[in-house]
Formats: C-alpha cells, structure tokens, sequence
C-alpha cells in the first residue's frame, strides 16, 4: 500500500526510493514537513514483470503467514534490543517501521501482488525480497544481495556502529 501518485498522471505508479515518516502514505515534500528529501527520487511503471507467474507463486494464506512472521519477529528481536537510537518501533498491517531519527527510517512492508517484502533504507535506498525457490524459510533479495534478516542487520550496524544481529528471525513454518 505504499505507492505514489505522479503529479501529472492519474496512473499508480510505484516508487524506487521511498521516505515514509511517522506511518504516512508516500507523499510529495511538500506535503510532510518533517521529510528531509522528496519521496521518489525515481518512478517507475508497473510491469508484467514484477508479479510472479502462477506456477512460482505460493498460495496466499502462506505469503501472508511467512511475510507476517518475518516482520513479527524482526520487531520483537529489536525491540528487546531495547536500542536508545530507535525513536519509534512500530509493526502494524504488514508494515514494520524502525525510525532511527536523524538517521532515518527502515521500512519493510507485505506487497501482496508480487508476494514480496519491500525494504526501504535510509543506507541504501529501496530493495525487494521473495521467498526462496530452494527455502520457503528465507526472503531472498531479488538481485541476489543475500536475505532480508542480514540486510536489515547490516545497515542498522552500519548506521548505529554496533553489531546488530537479527539473522536468528525465521518465518514461522
């Protein structure tokens, strides 16, 4: 549900890079004042492409389960991490919102449509995650840059100079 209207066309288009602030839907500048840059940085058109065919496809009550899951447990492992850097921690309606004030927000939601997760990244902007052809237990990164529990880990290390690890979070089977 997190997509943008381009300002001259009535067409859903979605977003390459995305700034979400406080549970906002993506919104131009102008209309948060708090976003530090523009929403989409980059538009692009729906494609054929982006949905899976049926034969890949899992059947929706498990994407649901598995996506639901993964959030659930990315949330619960970094909220007992008890971080004084998180400003807010939220996971609601399939998204999960990890607000490290002025260093930005994570943000990883459930696309239903191309069975995804979607990562946003104050790091390194916006990447795409569908459960693996040999294991339905890891949301693998769509251009092969590994899985989303090490990712998200990785820029959070990265951002807070700490280790964090949250590669122990797996969809519940």
């Amino acid at each position: 549900w997190l997509k943008c209207l381009h300002q001259h066309s009535p067409m859903l288009r979605r977003c390459r890079t995305l700034t979400f602030a406080r549970r906002l839907v993506a919104a131009p500048r102008a209309s948060i004042p708090h976003v530090s840059r523009p929403c989409c940085l980059q538009w692009q058109r729906w494609s054929a492409s982006d949905v899976p065919d049926e034969d890949s496809k899992i059947p929706d009550s498990q994407f649901e389960s598995l996506a639901e899951s993964t959030l659930q447990c990315l949330y619960s492992t970094i909220e007992a991490m008890n971080l004084d850097a998180i400003e807010e921690l939220d996971c609601q309606e399939g998204v999960l919102s990890v607000d490290l004030g002025d260093s930005g927000v994570f943000l990883l939601n459930k696309h239903y449509l191309t069975q995804q997760i979607w990562y946003s990244s104050p790091v390194s902007g916006a990447h795409y995650f569908a459960v693996g052809q040999t294991s339905s237990d890891r949301w693998l990164h769509t251009g092969g840059k590994g899985e989303v529990c090490g990712f998200l880990s990785g820029e959070m290390s990265k951002l807070l100079n700490m280790e964090i690890d949250l590669n122990g979070c797996k969809p519940a089977s």
